[in-house]
Formats: structure tokens, sequence, C-alpha cells
């Protein structure tokens, strides 16, 4: 049984390597224009919570490139990664429903996912998050920005 957990422990000890060199061939093949594998390296890695292959899943239904464009999978998986702290998928997401792609156009939305966005580390969405601000009213920007803080604080305790 020692023997079992040992080598449980050690196979275990290499997942995150294992997983960044396969996310590392993901890059590659998006680079290359190989989408097909692309989409083989991060599918599975975004099944399994990984927020970086999440965020690339979203790209490329965003974009159409190696699946057909579906903007409703490209929230989802931006989703995902946004839940985990990823600043570009927050910006994503804040895109999407500040221009209305894929969702009900959403100044407040928009306004939550930039300063969950900015909050991460992504400080040149500031302008964006400022631009939707001045469309709220006051009562609306107060809303949003309750519930960026709230966002903010469970993605954080996720994080622990």
């Amino acid at each position: 049984m020692k023997s079992i957990l040992l080598a449980l422990t050690f196979v275990l000890s290499f997942s995150p390597a294992v997983e960044a060199q396969d996310l590392s061939k993901g890059f590659d093949a998006w680079r290359r224009g190989d989408y097909a594998s692309a989409l083989r390296v991060f599918q599975p890695l975004a099944e399994q919570g990984n927020a970086e292959a999440q965020l690339n899943l979203g790209l490329m239904y965003a974009s159409g490139k190696g699946v057909p464009r579906n903007y409703s999978s490209a929230e989802k998986w931006y989703g995902k990664a946004a839940e985990q702290g990823n600043g570009v998928a927050q910006f994503n997401l804040g895109r999407m429903y500040d221009e209305g792609r894929g969702v009900p156009q959403d100044y407040a939305e928009a306004y939550i996912w930039y300063s969950l966005a900015v909050s991460s580390g992504q400080l040149v969405v500031e302008q964006l998050r400022d631009r939707m601000a001045a469309k709220l009213t006051r009562d609306q920007l107060g809303d949003a920005q309750r519930e960026a803080r709230m966002r903010w604080r469970r993605i954080q305790a996720r994080k622990k």
C-alpha cells in the first residue's frame, strides 16, 4: 500500500509540469495555425479545470479557429477561466457584454468583468471600465461595484 501511495504521489507531483508542457504544445500548434492539434491539447485540459486552456478554448470559439464560431461556447469557457481569476478571460467577457457579442448587451455586466480584469492585473482595461461606468446611472454603478466586489471575494476564496 505504501509503495502505491508513493508511486501515486510521485506521478501527481509531475502533473503541473506535464500540464505546462501540454499547454506549450497547444500554443505552438496555435501559432502554426494547426488549430485541430491545439484543440486536442486545450479541450481535455480545459475540461480538467485548467484556466489557461479554458481561456484558449474560449478564444478558439470566439474566433472560429479550429471550431465553428460559437459565442455561447466562448462565453462558457471564458467564464470558467474568469471565475478562476484569469484577467484576460475577465476582459474578454467584459468585451462580449460591452459589445453584445453572443450575449445581451449589458453595460453593468461589462463594468463588473472589466473591474475584475483590472483587479486581476489587467490595468490597461481601466479606461474601458471607466467608459462603462459613464454609461450607468449612479444606482446601476453602485450595484455593479458591489457585485464586482462580491465576485472578487468569491474568486479569491476559491484560490485558497
